[in-house]
């Protein structure tokens, strides 16, 4: 007998494995789609405007559960989606939202259900119409303000008590925005408690009924109690005044503040320069079907931005003259619900404003930056001694540059000399300057919105490229007998010794490459003489002369300086009578 109980148990053990795997495939071999959305709350008898969806923020947090129709087996149980992949056949819904609580403050239960037929290779659309689940109540305290104003006089604190058999919960004088929930088909008692301001502060409890109250509440029934003090001058005879039983709905029974606060999404716009014009902020859309407004505040509480539609809402830069840009920081966005010219404040939400993609920038070139960028030919093009379209700037559009809320200012400083500007670029003009090795420096700064962007640029005057054909004394410094001799000039002829050229209006950084083009004739009597080029210390090319010969040396050639140099020199070893040389050209490019 027990091996007969053995074996069957692993029959139904093995069976419901296979039914476990049956059912796993049939949904991957799923041949049919379910599209589902929460739908309008069922009204009964009252009939209030109400979102005709939930919109996806909300609908997310609703639970599903489908059946198939006859089955024990559950088909999917988790999260709302609105779109399944499901078997052919016809299944039970059912959305829930919240947790049907014994008792609870502001804990609405929703529930809804549904059938839907799948047919093959169809898509079926289903609304699951929801409704409330639970029953509540809530209170107010007088129904003017001056009988609120007796609860105060007598009492230093007061509420109202609600108890579903053991279990109490009350909603006091600074709750009465608060719902109390309970389960559909309770019968709740109802209690006014207070603490008297004189009698040493006696504790009062006081049973409280009226006529309209049901003995038992159903889903969706909500409890309006007004209490009141009927003698203003006894702290006794608390009563319900008014009960109003109504049936509620989804737009008043899951509190506004409870919907997930909308998002703002910042975004800083550039145009087509990609110079910053202002920045956009997007709304996410948590208040489905509602009229609603966003106003935007900064951190000195001024107001920067308001929108008012439905649906997810857009700010545009464009639509504020006076905040088109928001400055990084912290802001808040207040929400309300506009109703009729109505504005109720349902919520708020702090969120930060990134920094924008802001690029200082100090520019120009000259002749060794081209060199440096391996644009030879332009290199080459330039002068030597100009400082080419020095320009500061910052990619910050004129209006904003303009726009008195943000200060901004630009400073930029060159050569020893400051100057300040409006300008989000600032042409300066082309600069004639002395080469030297230490670097010219442009830089700038701009302050905008409480913001600095810097930017500095450095740049080198070297005197390259040049040629002289040939070198002058008035051009070149001379040392010893050197005359103009018109097409070239001479080095040595009567006095004896050496004898040079020197060009001081070079600064050649190490190891830039150059070419030298060069042309000069040697020429020796008895005596020989030696003629050199040199870059400072570095002697670039040089030819001789042995006696009565007067050879030329001509040609281009490939150097590179090293170390730095700050003068070229044409030099002559020895000139007296008939020994001496012609120097016909020298030149330098970059290569």
């Amino acid at each position: 007998m027990k091996q007969r109980h053995i074996v069957i148990f692993t029959l139904l053990l093995m069976t419901s494995l296979l039914v476990g795997c049956v059912q796993e495939d049939g949904l991957s071999m799923a041949n049919g789609k379910l599209h589902l959305s929460i739908g309008k709350i069922s009204t009964q008898t009252e009939s209030r405007a109400t979102p005709s969806e939930l919109g996806k923020p909300l609908a997310e947090q609703f639970q599903l559960k489908i059946q198939r129709q006859g089955s024990q087996y559950t088909t999917y149980e988790g999260v709302f989606q609105d779109e399944i992949s499901i078997n052919v056949g016809t299944y039970d819904i059912t959305a829930t939202y919240g947790e049907d609580v014994i008792i609870g403050r502001d804990t609405p239960y929703y529930i809804g259900t549904a059938k839907a037929t799948i047919n093959k290779d169809e898509s079926t659309t289903v609304s699951i119409p929801c409704k409330v689940g639970n029953a509540l109540v809530s209170v107010a305290f007088g129904k003017n303000q001056d009988e609120n104003a007796r609860f105060d006089k007598f009492y230093e604190e007061y509420g109202l008590l609600v108890q579903i058999g053991n279990y109490s919960m009350g909603i006091n004088k600074e709750q009465t925005a608060s719902s109390i929930y309970f389960p559909a088909g309770s019968q709740p008692q109802f209690y006014f408690y207070g603490t008297l301001k004189s009698d040493n502060g006696r504790m009062v409890s006081i049973e409280l009924n009226h006529k309209n109250l049901p003995d038992v509440f159903h889903a969706a029934d909500h409890a309006k109690l007004t209490l009141t003090l009927p003698d203003p001058e006894s702290a006794l005879g608390v009563n319900i005044s008014k009960a109003d039983v109504t049936t509620v709905q989804l737009d008043e029974t899951i509190p506004l503040s409870w919907l997930p606060v909308s998002t703002v999404i910042p975004t800083h716009q550039y145009n087509e320069d990609k110079m910053l014009v202002g920045t956009n902020l997007t709304f996410s859309n948590n208040y489905p079907g509602m009229e609603w407004k966003a106003v935007v505040t900064n951190a000195n509480g001024e107001t920067v931005r308001t929108v008012t539609g439905s649906g997810a809402l857009f700010s545009e830069y464009k639509s504020s003259s006076d905040w088109p840009y928001l400055p990084a920081g912290k802001y808040k966005a207040t929400y309300y619900l506009v109703k009729e010219d109505d504005e109720n404040k349902v919520s708020s939400r702090e969120f930060i404003v990134g920094q924008p993609t802001l690029t200082a920038k100090a520019e120009g070139y000259t002749s060794y930056d081209k060199y440096l960028s391996r644009d030879i030919d332009a290199a080459n093009a330039a002068d030597g001694y100009t400082l080419y379209e020095p320009q500061v700037s910052v990619n910050i559009s004129p209006s904003l540059a303009a726009n008195p809320r943000y200060g901004y200012q630009m400073t930029y400083t060159f050569n020893g000399e400051t100057n300040t500007t409006t300008n989000n670029i600032q042409n300066i003009g082309n600069k004639k300057l002395d080469a030297r090795l230490a670097a010219y420096q442009l830089s700038m700064n701009v302050q905008f919105a409480g913001e600095q962007i810097a930017a500095k640029n450095d740049f080198y005057i070297t005197g390259i490229p040049f040629m002289f054909a040939p070198p002058t004394t008035s051009t070149w410094e001379k040392d010893g007998d050197v005359t103009d001799e018109g097409d070239y000039a001479r080095l040595g002829r009567w006095n004896g010794g050496s004898q040079s050229l020197t060009y001081t209006k070079v600064a050649i950084p190490t190891g830039t490459q150059l070419s030298l083009d060069y042309k000069f004739k040697p020429n020796a009597g008895a005596v020989s003489t030696t003629f050199t080029i040199s870059a400072g210390n570095q002697t670039l090319v040089s030819g001789k002369a042995n006696s009565y010969q007067n050879p030329t040396y001509e040609g281009v050639q490939s150097v590179t300086i090293s170390p730095d140099a700050t003068y070229i020199r044409c030099h002559n070893s020895y000139g007296a009578g008939v020994t001496g040389t012609d120097l016909y050209r020298v030149g330098l490019q970059y290569r």
